[in-house]
């Protein structure tokens, strides 16, 4: 796989809050203990990702975007193991600032590969 497949530019983000409603009303939803995801199909030919982090989850912005960057990274390195394209919109819940990267990776993978939108890793 070349590795211009693991960049994350600016077109597969979701950026305005129409498309993370759209998202929210219509697409699926996918609990973990410390996450919410919202996956609806994508309206462009990419899977695209949204992260919600409030003022809940740690007063600190240094935390929220620590939380922010272990999800991008994640969605980052397996976005191609996605079975079709979707967006994903990420909510953090409370006490997700204190949990570790792989326990950050186990909790989305899991959730997404046991609501089938995942293939499994080689």
């Amino acid at each position: 796989m070349n590795t211009s497949s693991f960049s994350f530019g600016p077109t597969a983000r979701l950026k305005k809050r129409s498309e993370i409603n759209k998202c929210r009303d219509t697409g699926e939803k996918v609990y973990s203990k410390h996450f919410l995801l919202l996956v609806c199909e994508a309206s462009t030919d990419e899977s695209r990702l949204g992260i919600t982090v409030t003022t809940k989850i740690d007063k600190r912005a240094v935390v929220r975007n620590r939380i922010k960057r272990r999800i991008r990274e994640i969605f980052r390195l397996n976005r191609h193991r996605l079975k079709k394209e979707i967006d994903v919109v990420v909510v953090a819940r409370r006490d997700s600032g204190v949990i570790e990267f792989a326990d950050f990776e186990r909790e989305i993978l899991g959730a997404l590969f046991n609501k089938g939108y995942l293939i499994r890793a080689e």
